[in-house]
């Protein structure tokens, strides 16, 4: 009996084998036992990105004096990824780009798998939506094309899923994803023979399944037509699939088909000149000078060409 209380109270004190043999009630933890070790520090540059108010001539001779823009953090996070997930008032872009020009990677992800792009998501959560598309035209610009557009994370989302999730509020970044070769399915569609979990994986990556969502919480598609028009031209490039997508997305999203006749009866109107056959002249005539012009040219070009601002957007 002796060995077995001295090896079941080998790592505590002698007060707990009395207080265990007078069966009296086991002590709260002291602080000390229960405060919580200290975080490690972060490199200078990272403590910098991750402050309050990051200061740009701070940054600027922290890179000069040779901080790696690249350098991974105890936390998993570049000082890109750093900046973009620490709460900051605008403007972001300076400090961006002088991380961008010091040589901080655009294909470098996160724990959670996520690139600096995708971490823009975390701007539209706290109502930055002209912020998060104007970093995005600077990381989509970068020379050597680093920046993967359609980079999925570890659940399964692209940028463009959660752009759309904010329907027009979020119009201007849905609109430089799509222009700068944003798709609404990122990977190619399900090889035959289709299984369910492909047709399950299919469904949770396609940007219309997120837009479609939230069109339903809304009950309406106003505050929603310009991100549609933007998801019907990029899902026209392939009218088929198109198509099929809908129809079956529809159908696995409409749990009540009374309370969400009209919404989908207006999605249908929207929707069907782009994949019926033959498409129409406009609509050709727009995927044929985007095409020619290519994604990293179509601000720019659409302006040279001289065409009408409709067209343009």
């Amino acid at each position: 009996i002796f060995f077995f209380f001295i090896f079941i109270f080998s790592d505590r004190s002698l007060s707990h084998l009395i207080q265990h043999c007078l069966g009296c009630p086991p002590s709260s933890p002291t602080p000390a036992e229960t405060a919580e070790e200290p975080e490690p520090e972060l490199p200078h540059l990272h403590a910098e990105c991750a402050g309050p108010a990051p200061d740009l001539n701070n940054i600027r001779q922290l890179l000069i004096t040779g901080c790696d823009p690249n350098q991974i953090s105890w936390r998993g996070l570049t000082p890109l990824h750093t900046l973009l997930a620490s709460p900051h008032a605008p403007p972001l872009r300076p400090i961006a780009s002088a991380l961008l020009e010091a040589g901080a990677r655009l294909d470098l992800t996160d724990p959670e798998g996520r690139s600096p792009l995708n971490c823009l998501e975390q701007l539209l959560a706290t109502d930055r939506m002209a912020e998060a598309a104007e970093l995005c035209e600077l990381f989509l610009s970068q020379p050597g094309g680093s920046c993967d557009v359609n980079h999925i994370d570890a659940e399964d989302r692209s940028l463009l899923s959660h752009s759309v999730t904010y329907l027009d509020r979020s119009a201007e970044l849905t609109r430089v994803l799509v222009n700068h070769g944003g798709r609404v399915w990122p990977l190619p569609a399900p090889p035959s023979p289709v299984t369910v979990p492909d047709l399950t994986r299919d469904r949770e990556l396609s940007a219309f399944t997120w837009f479609l969502r939230s069109a339903i919480q809304a009950s309406s598609l106003g505050g929603a037509e310009d991100t549609l028009t933007c998801l019907c031209h990029e899902m026209g490039r392939d009218p088929g699939r198109m198509k099929a997508h809908v129809s079956r997305i529809l159908l696995s999203e409409g749990k009540h088909p009374r309370v969400l006749g009209p919404l989908y009866r207006q999605l249908r109107l929207r929707m069907a000149p782009f994949y019926t056959q033959p498409q129409h002249l406009r609509y050709l005539a727009w995927n044929s000078i985007r095409k020619s012009i290519g994604p990293k040219r179509l601000s720019t070009g659409s302006k040279q060409l001289g065409l009408p601002s409709p067209l343009r957007r």
